[in-house]
């Protein structure tokens, strides 16, 4: 069922539980895509990463494209570029949202998972070591925002946990949780 569809149906619905059950139906529904797409990440877009050029060589043969290039641009293209914190970080919690959401009713989902983070740890080790520079320090401002992300990545868990756990009409146990 799309996100829409869910809120559609979430809205339509009188009771509390029966919204719950239609989160729970929805969440458990939607494993084979999420699965599928966490796949694609570990077993394509992480060795491709690898493989991508660093930003210089790509901004070098990219100007030939663009056409003129002034002294200026080619010398900002070899300049040392920095690992995207922003980004990679962002990807880095939606994957462990998505393990730690199925990991209830979906065990392949988090074993996918682990092997994206294996491929993740030996690329942005390659990356941090020989590809990319250090051109600021943000004096251990990222590490808050990151937990402060982490807590509510769990908090999802214990929510969409008893909503699934409602489906299956363990009603101890999802009131437990939540």
């Amino acid at each position: 069922a799309g996100l829409f569809t869910l809120f559609g149906q979430a809205v339509g619905l009188d009771d509390l539980r029966d919204v719950l059950e239609a989160i729970g139906q929805g969440i458990t529904s939607s494993a084979t895509f999420l699965t599928n797409y966490v796949l694609l990440r570990a077993f394509c877009l992480v060795p491709f990463k690898l493989l991508f050029p660093h930003p210089g060589i790509l901004g070098y043969l990219l100007s030939f494209v663009r056409g003129r290039v002034t002294r200026r641009q080619r010398f900002d293209s070899w300049s040392p570029k920095s690992w995207m914190y922003g980004r990679e970080s962002g990807t880095s919690l939606l994957m462990c949202l998505i393990g730690v959401v199925y990991s209830a009713t979906s065990p392949i989902t988090v074993g996918v998972v682990a092997v994206y983070f294996l491929g993740m740890v030996v690329v942005a080790r390659h990356h941090l070591i020989y590809v990319y520079s250090r051109n600021y320090e943000s004096g251990g401002e990222l590490w808050p925002v990151l937990f402060d992300r982490l807590i509510i990545i769990l908090g999802s868990f214990a929510i969409f946990t008893s909503c699934q756990l409602l489906t299956k009409q363990a009603w101890f146990q999802a009131v437990t949780i939540f």
